[in-house]
């Protein structure tokens, strides 16, 4: 069940483009597979130079992860580089109604 309908996000992102022209509207989900009991949705406006391994750096802290856990960011079911930037992925991956969906998923990597 959607909070929005794909109207009211088309118009929203039209929106936020607009008025945030160098900054991509990322919508972050939990992998329906992760096992971490933290928030599984956030939003951020990011700026579109922005390195995907600072996003990590972000989603890491924000989930309060420890080292030994890895986490895996992929967009349209493809693990993102972490050398791009996020408007490098927002063109290439973002969706219909021009939002950049990321989903994450972390694993023990020591055990």
């Amino acid at each position: 069940m959607e909070k929005y309908s794909f109207d009211e996000r088309l118009v929203y992102s039209q929106r936020l483009n607009k008025r945030y022209p160098d900054y991509v509207p990322v919508i972050i989900k939990k992998s329906v597979n992760d096992k971490t009991l933290t928030e599984s949705y956030h939003k951020y406006l990011m700026p579109k130079k922005t390195k995907f391994s600072e996003l990590i750096f972000i989603i890491r802290k924000k989930l309060d992860l420890k080292s030994k856990e890895a986490i895996f960011i992929f967009a349209k079911d493809t693990l993102i580089p972490m050398n791009n930037t996020v408007g490098e992925v927002y063109n290439f991956y973002k969706s219909d109604d021009n939002f950049l969906y990321i989903i994450y998923r972390t694993e023990n990597t020591f055990g």
